[in-house]
């Protein structure tokens, strides 16, 4: 069972009741209360702190994204599709130290083939923003792209032999 002083705050605990408002407390440095010149708080040591905010997502800045690209909307290729698949030429190590640590990511992350689109997802990053990476990185001989032959895409003979096996399989 609780009794009344447990019910108090800790700076209060062991002070004499009063008939008048209780004084006062001055906040402290960080906006705690100050009693006797010391900074007090009523969070015991067993507290967990940060235990409720590992579920929560991180909320990703708006300036994230301008700041990756240096303000730049638009990638130096703009014939860069998200389909197009990079691989990296060499390793991240190999890279100069001035290069920055998203560009790195994006060369770490294309030691395979993997388009633009994937490295997005991989990236957790704005399609636009991975496509102004990717650029800069093959116009600096980082990366390969290796872009999909839309001439067969277009070719309607080659879109009715896709349509006839997707009737096939189902």
């Amino acid at each position: 069972m609780t009794g009344p002083s447990d019910r108090l705050r800790p700076y209060m605990r062991g002070a004499e009741p009063t008939a008048g408002p209780l004084p006062s407390v001055p906040p402290g440095p960080f906006g705690g209360p100050v009693l006797d010149g010391e900074v007090v708080s009523d969070l015991s040591d067993d507290y967990p702190i940060g235990d409720s905010l590992d579920d929560e997502p991180l909320d990703a800045s708006p300036l994230r994204p301008y700041q990756l690209t240096g303000g730049r909307t638009a990638p130096v290729d703009p014939t860069l599709a998200i389909e197009a698949q990079v691989v990296a030429i060499g390793d991240a190590l190999a890279l100069p130290q001035a290069v920055r640590f998203e560009h790195r990511d994006v060369v770490t992350a294309a030691r395979a083939p993997v388009s633009v689109a994937e490295l997005g997802a991989l990236l957790r990053l704005h399609l636009q923003v991975v496509r102004v990476l990717v650029a800069d990185l093959a116009a600096a001989g980082h990366l390969r792209v290796l872009r999909p032959q839309h001439s067969i895409a277009k070719d309607p003979a080659m879109i009715e032999r896709v349509i006839r096996g997707l009737s096939a399989i189902s």
